[in-house]
């Protein structure tokens, strides 16, 4: 529960899952009542959404409180409380909406930084393995000109021992 034991403003009382009127008989504003009981029993989802939910609450209850005193023959009066009752609420509503679109977009960014650190982790394996790979092209290049070299000589020495007994490539035109 987002309040404390000693919870009790302008004839509110807390119960299960938000606050409830102590003298709903007093008002008859029956369908609003109705919604307005439905908007208070809304669980927050954090200590901004409660602020604001508290404030929407209290200024609900200033408009009831003043739409009770109303006599029936001024009915515009009462529209004009209502719709200004309802903009709280539509403005409460698109504070939500935007917060929650700031969060998506916000994850959405979040997927997407991963997806290029990923694609950025990816090229760096390539640019690895293409590297080795070419390491180990080299030194099986090199392995094989020094065996053709060896061979070389050894046929050299075979035909023209004498000469040749010196360092590698000593006198020997390839």
């Amino acid at each position: 529960m987002w309040w404390d034991s000693s919870f009790d403003w302008i004839g509110m009382t807390p119960v299960m899952g938000g606050v409830e009127r102590k003298d709903t008989g007093r008002t008859g504003i029956g369908i609003q009542e109705e919604q307005t009981q439905e908007m208070r029993r809304a669980v927050p989802l954090c200590v901004e959404e409660q602020m604001e939910y508290m404030e929407l609450c209290l200024r609900m209850e200033e408009d009831l409180r003043g739409k009770s005193r109303i006599t029936a023959g001024s009915s515009s009066s009462l529209s004009t409380s209502k719709t200004q009752t309802e903009n709280r609420a539509e403005q409460s509503n698109e504070k939500k909406r935007r917060r929650e679109k700031r969060r998506e977009e916000k994850r959405r960014e979040e997927k997407r930084e991963k997806r290029r650190e990923e694609k950025r982790r990816e090229e760096k394996r390539r640019e690895e393995k293409r590297k080795r790979r070419e390491r180990r092209e080299e030194k099986r290049r090199e392995e094989r000109e020094v065996v053709f070299l060896d061979s070389k000589v050894s046929v050299c020495h075979k035909t023209h021992p004498a000469p040749h007994q010196g360092e590698l490539g000593e006198g020997f035109r390839g």
